[in-house]
C-alpha cells in the first residue's frame, strides 16, 4: 500500500504543483474581468468612467464580494486537495494503532 501511495504521489505531484502555480494568475485575470465589468456598468449609468460608490463593492451582489467568494471557494478547494495526503497518513496510522 505504501509503495502504491508513493508511486501515485510521484506521478501526480508535478502536474498538481503546476496547476496550483496557475491559481494566482487565474485569480488576477478574474479580478480584472469583474472590475472591468463593474466599470462598464458604472459608465453606462453615469455616462462617465466613475467608480460608483466604493462602499457597495463588498456588499451582497457587489463585484468585489463576488470575487472574494469565488477566491475563497477556490482556495478552500486547493486546501482540501493539499490536505488529502495528511489525512491519508492519519488514517493509515489509525489502522496501525488499531491492529496493535
Amino acid at each position: 500500500m505504501v509503495v502504491l501511495d508513493a508511486a501515485l504521489d510521484e506521478a501526480l505531484s508535478a502536474p498538481t504543483q503546476k496547476l496550483f502555480a496557475e491559481i494566482p494568475r487565474l485569480l488576477e485575470r478574474r479580478f480584472q474581468y469583474l472590475y472591468l465589468q463593474h466599470q462598464q456598468v458604472v459608465a453606462s449609468q453615469d455616462g462617465e468612467h466613475g467608480e460608483g460608490d466604493w462602499r457597495l463593492w463588498s456588499q451582497a451582489g457587489g463585484w468585489l464580494e463576488q470575487f472574494t467568494g469565488e477566491m475563497q471557494g477556490l482556495l478552500l478547494a486547493e486546501l482540501e486537495v493539499r490536505i488529502q495526503p495528511v489525512l491519508g497518513l492519519i488514517e493509515a496510522l489509525k489502522e496501525e494503532v488499531e491492529r496493535a
